[in-house]
């Protein structure tokens, strides 16, 4: 059966002791330094988690900034395309203008260089048809 001696006693108070400083000395602070750990886990997840949202919110924003600008791009690039256009034609007009009025002065010209050469003509001709006459009545009807 079971037998108490004296040193089985002491053995177990020593023992109960050592558990007792062990318990204060290692257990205690180990226990405390884990659940510390678990906060400042806990704390950093939620710091990470926070910073995670924050980044999501910040890149849709830049996207979203971005895509406003690219949209701000693409009207001014088609406000300038068009206004190119615009002074295109602008120039295109005043160029067939300035052609046209070259051609009507051209015209001008022309009727009046054909009146003057119509009149020199008109006063040539009839000493043209008095020698093709003549002509005619030397060789015969063979010019």
């Amino acid at each position: 059966m079971l037998t108490l001696n004296f040193t089985t006693v002491i053995t177990l108070v020593i023992f109960l002791i050592f558990l007792r400083i062990a318990s204060r000395a290692s257990w205690r602070p180990l226990i405390r330094h884990m659940v510390r750990r678990e906060r400042l886990f806990s704390t950093h997840e939620a710091a990470i988690d926070q910073h995670r949202r924050e980044s999501a919110r910040l890149q849709q924003r830049m996207t979203d900034h971005l895509e406003n600008k690219e949209k701000r791009f693409i009207r001014e690039l088609d406000k300038r395309v068009q206004q190119a256009h615009r002074s295109r034609r602008v120039l295109l007009t005043e160029e067939h203008n300035r052609v046209e009025q070259q051609l009507i002065t051209l015209h001008e010209e022309m009727q009046r260089y054909l009146e003057k050469e119509r009149l020199l003509f008109s006063d040539a001709l009839p000493e043209l048809i008095a020698d093709m006459d003549e002509q005619f009545q030397r060789r015969g009807p063979r010019l």
